[in-house]
Order: C-alpha cells, then structure tokens, then sequence
C-alpha cells in the first residue's frame, strides 16, 4: 500500500448563457448566467460589465435564486448606451463571455397606467399596469 495524497484541482470558468442579452440603462436587471466553475454555491464570482475601458461591478444576487456551481444571478448596474462584455473571475481565473449585451434607452420598461390609485390594504384587487 502506498501512501495518499491530496490533490487539489479547479475547474476552470465556462460561461454557457446568460439571459437577459438586452439591457435597459437604468440597472436593476437580474442577469441570469448559466455555465460550470462558479464555485461552490455561486457567490464567490466576481462579475463585471465592461463597456469600452470602463468597468462596473455587476454584483452577485442570490436572494430567493437557485443559485450553485453552474448557475448565479448578477444584478445590473447603471449602465449607458452601447455594447457592454460580461467577465467572470474567481480564484484567479478569468472568463469573458464571448457574446455582447447590448444596453439602451428604449429596453427599461415604462409605466403608462395603473388600473386605479388607491387599494385596501386587505388586498385581494387586481392591479393592471399598463
């Protein structure tokens, strides 16, 4: 018999998805990403959103998500027109998303109309938004 050793691997960051690919510009979009690496439940990542030299942290946003090694959210930042790359890092290792996002003005939803102003606070009423 011989003797046993550890060993230690990591496996390295893959991106296979990520959902939306269109952003508005006023952040608070949940971006799905969906790939392998992430770590042992999706939190250690290090996500940003990078639009020409410019980088923004895209923070990871777990809460009530499924959440693992091959699924995490980020939430968008405030972002400008134009096309932004979405990078991955963990451990040292680094991953670009080889797909573009694009971002605009006219992707943030706009409300028009609620259906009434007032409610109970019983609730219980159907609310439309328009």
């Amino acid at each position: 018999m011989g003797n046993a050793y550890p060993i230690k691997f990591e496996v390295a960051i893959v991106i296979t998805s990520i959902s939306p690919s269109t952003l508005g510009t006023n952040g608070g979009v949940d971006i799905e990403i969906n790939g392998k690496g992430f770590g042992k439940d999706g939190k250690e990542l290090e996500i940003q959103l990078k639009m020409g030299s410019d980088r923004h942290d895209c923070n990871i946003h777990c809460y009530l998500k499924d959440c693992g090694p091959t699924r995490t959210y980020c939430r968008s930042p405030v972002l400008v027109d134009g096309s932004a790359e979405l990078e991955a890092s963990i451990n040292g290792s680094t991953y670009t998303y080889p797909h573009v996002i694009t971002v605009g003005i006219g992707s943030d939803p706009i409300v028009n109309t609620l259906s009434f102003q007032k409610a109970s606070v019983k609730g219980g009423q159907k609310l439309s938004i328009a």
